[in-house]
């Protein structure tokens, strides 16, 4: 088994695990660097393996990406163990999907900023449990916060909350918005109009 397989099984492991909601008060009382130097989350079950297959301390990227796990896992955390479970066997039965839950995970942690996109990731997945999404606006979805800039994240929800006609932001954030599919652009009043789209509304 590769390392990305690894720890992607490492990783779905702790997000059905019953120890999840424990590791996340510990990680949110502690804070990242006691949580690891101290060498608690190795006596987490599961979570153990994880830490030591990111090898977490060696650079600044593992421990980014091991603050980035612990943050999706935090965003999980408020789901009952059964409610995870649940979530992870639904996904690996829906064709839409067609990923291994953990190695998506891992794969998306990897690539997003660390600053608030691990509790947005949580959140996705979360409207997939609810039925509030499908497995194709989860990944469209997930792609948005991949690559939406996370400084101009405060500006979305104002500009798609305004009347059409009071929307208001510098082209540079609308075209950001719109290279992560959030918004349309349409030709209107001789200018380009940019316009929330069903991803936004999801």
């Amino acid at each position: 088994m590769d390392k990305l397989s690894s720890l992607g099984a490492a990783v779905q492991a702790a997000v059905a695990s019953q120890d999840a909601k424990d590791l996340a008060t510990e990680y949110a009382e502690v804070g990242l660097d006691t949580f690891l130097d101290a060498g608690i989350a190795r006596d987490i079950p599961l979570v153990g393996t994880l830490v030591g297959l990111a090898k977490i301390g060696m650079t600044v990227h593992d421990r980014l990406f091991a603050k980035k796990i612990l943050d999706l896992l935090t965003g999980l955390a408020d789901l009952a163990v059964e409610e995870r479970q649940e979530l992870i066997a639904r996904l690996e039965g829906d064709p839409k999907y067609g990923r291994k839950v953990g190695e998506h995970l891992v794969d998306l942690i990897d690539r997003i900023e660390s600053h608030r996109k691990p509790a947005m990731v949580a959140r996705v997945f979360k409207a997939y449990l609810r039925g509030e999404v499908d497995a194709d606006m989860l990944h469209r979805l997930c792609g948005a916060v991949e690559r939406v800039p996370g400084y101009e994240i405060p500006r979305l929800r104002p500009f798609c909350e305004a009347a059409p006609q009071e929307r208001d932001a510098p082209i540079v954030t609308l075209q950001s918005f719109q290279a992560a599919g959030l918004l349309n652009a349409a030709s209107g009043w001789g200018a380009l109009v940019y316009e929330p789209n069903e991803v936004t509304a999801a």
